[in-house]
């Protein structure tokens, strides 16, 4: 799982931030559904197999930690992003909130 450093998410606003790193996304392309819920109820099982290799994909990332990033920076509640779901996106930003 990615370390990041509490440091290294930037307090610039995301409307005026450069996005041109998600073209380069190790997500982008057929893959990219599993980065998301199915808009079916899926069992946890099912959950955790699509979050395990959303994360796997994520790794192989070069812009991971911009899209990390990115998603703590506009509080996003949905999906896998920079290698983190949107409960432990929340938990990385209580623990930030908390120092």
């Amino acid at each position: 799982m990615l370390k990041i450093h509490p440091k290294s998410v930037t307090s610039e606003s995301p409307a005026k931030a450069d996005l041109s790193w998600q073209d380069r996304g190790a997500c982008k392309g057929p893959c990219q559904a599993i980065f998301f819920p199915p808009a079916r109820l899926e069992r946890r099982t099912d959950r955790r197999l699509r979050e395990a290799r959303a994360k796997e994909i994520c790794q192989t990332c070069s812009v991971q930690e911009k899209c990390l990033t990115y998603a703590m920076d506009i509080s996003e509640q949905h999906g896998i992003w920079g290698g983190l779901t949107a409960r432990e996106r929340r938990a990385l930003r209580s623990s930030r909130s908390k120092r």
